[in-house]
């Protein structure tokens, strides 16, 4: 039997706008971190989708992250 596909995407969160102008940030080490746990899981049929979804300097209270639901909206509109 084939596996099924699960499509995924990884989205990226930092309160601070503190360090997101160096070169390596906390955003790429989430996104590397959830990357590779994608990557470990290709066996069950995961799939990484490239469009990436990252707030940088948005609290978690925040109402309306900049990427926060466009990976919903995306999600519900089959981008991926």
């Amino acid at each position: 039997m084939e596996q099924q596909k699960k499509r995924c995407v990884v989205y990226t969160r930092k309160s601070h706008e503190e360090g997101l102008d160096q070169a390596f940030n906390s955003l790429d080490a989430q996104r590397q971190a959830c990357e590779s746990y994608i990557q470990s899981q290709q066996f069950n049929g995961w799939e990484l989708m490239p469009k990436r979804y990252d707030d940088g300097g948005f609290s978690g209270g925040y109402a309306h992250p900049r990427h926060g639901h466009r990976h919903l909206c995306d999600s519900e509109s089959a981008v991926f």
